[in-house]
């Protein structure tokens, strides 16, 4: 009993993380359809502390003009490797949301694909436990 509920709450999480990664591909997708392609500078590395001591997952922060105007943000799909800070990268803009950058060349996000891999592994679980009951 305690591994069926046990593997049914890693279903449920696996099915959430499932759709945030799906939104975040999708919201990736747009802008590469719509979005503006320039140039932009990268000017810090964002640090986010990961589960293990001492680990981090870095962000590029870009700063970049769109429309006359001067933004700095940070990028939306990280692939967790810093940008040379002083480097140039090409970024994707949606002119509607100029905060949101995203890496030309980035695809999905590693928190996305992590998401997506957290989701296969509770669907085998899940497979597994009615398997073995």
């Amino acid at each position: 009993m305690f591994f069926t509920v046990l593997a049914t709450a890693g279903l449920v999480v696996g099915i959430g993380a499932a759709v945030k990664a799906v939104k975040d591909e999708a919201a990736f997708l747009r802008v590469r359809r719509r979005g503006v392609e320039i140039q932009a500078d990268v000017v810090d590395n964002d640090a986010s502390p990961v589960g293990n001591r001492n680990t981090y997952f870095l962000t590029p922060v870009v700063r970049y003009r769109l429309n006359g105007r001067s933004y700095t943000a940070a990028l939306c799909n990280p692939n967790g490797t810093p940008g040379g800070v002083g480097a140039g990268m090409t970024i994707l803009v949606h002119p509607d949301h100029p905060y949101a950058p995203y890496d030309r060349y980035g695809g999905m996000g590693t928190q996305s694909r992590n998401l997506l891999l957290l989701f296969a592994l509770t669907v085998a679980d899940f497979a597994m436990m009615l398997a073995l009951r």
